[in-house]
This record gives structure tokens, C-alpha cells and sequence, in this order.
């Protein structure tokens, strides 16, 4: 039966809109209907559960289209804790305290009980977590 309530949440937590959440917490990609936003899963450490999620974006400048590609972490469901800008589109998944992300060098963001490291090396250069404006 757990398992069951498990999956079903599961499958809630991946079809819920976070756009009002991002927009709330000053979240910086464009936000304008062109994005898609993938959960990826959710990694738990100690009292805190982190919601992983993948960000692809466009906007349009100069009259030309630009990509936008986040991995996004949502802090106990309810706050937009913050982002990691990666360069490329690409798809991701969870598995234990890591999100593991289809890039040609390493693609891997390592969660500590301190939460999201500060900065990581992923897919050939170094990336920093950028804080949301959630009070955090």
C-alpha cells in the first residue's frame, strides 16, 4: 500500500505547475510559455527534500531565439531554492543524493546534508548555485 501512495505522489509532484512558485522567488529565466520544466525526482537529507527539476527555455532578442537550460531545486516543496545555469539542454534523473545528467563529461550534482553544493563541475566547467529570492 505505501508503495502504492508512493507512486501516486510521485506522479503529482512531476504534473504540478511550479511557474507561480519560480515567478514568487525570483527565479530568472524567462517564464513566457516557450519553457518546459521536467521533474527529475526528488533527493531527501535529513528533514529536507529537495524537488529536482529540468528547465529549457526560450526567449526571443534581436529577433532571434535563445535557449535558456536550468536544473532547478525546489527546497520541501514550497520554495525556489535556487539553480544551476547549464549550457545544454539535457535530460536528468536522481539516484540516491545525486542528479545525474546525460552530458558528454561528467554531468553530476552531489547533495550533501547541507543541501546543493555551492559550485560543481559539470559537463566540462565549473557551475554555481545561484540562491532564489526566497528568504533563504
Amino acid at each position: 500500500m505505501s508503495a502504492l501512495l508512493a507512486l501516486l505522489v510521485a506522479g503529482s509532484v512531476a504534473n504540478a505547475d511550479i511557474r507561480p512558485l519560480l515567478r514568487e522567488h525570483g527565479f530568472d529565466g524567462p517564464l513566457n510559455g516557450r519553457e518546459t520544466i521536467t521533474y527529475a525526482g526528488h533527493i531527501q537529507q535529513g528533514r529536507n527534500d529537495y524537488r529536482i527539476y529540468v528547465y529549457r527555455g526560450v526567449f526571443r532578442a534581436a529577433n532571434v531565439d535563445h535557449g535558456v537550460n536550468r536544473l532547478i531545486v525546489i527546497l520541501n516543496g514550497s520554495r525556489f531554492l535556487g539553480q544551476y545555469a547549464i549550457s545544454m539542454p539535457t535530460d536528468c534523473t536522481v539516484r540516491g543524493p545525486r542528479v545525474i545528467c546525460d552530458t558528454e563529461s561528467p554531468g553530476v550534482v552531489a547533495f550533501t546534508r547541507q543541501g546543493p553544493p555551492a559550485e560543481v563541475w559539470f559537463d566540462g566547467e565549473i557551475i554555481r548555485f545561484a540562491r532564489g529570492n526566497s528568504g533563504a
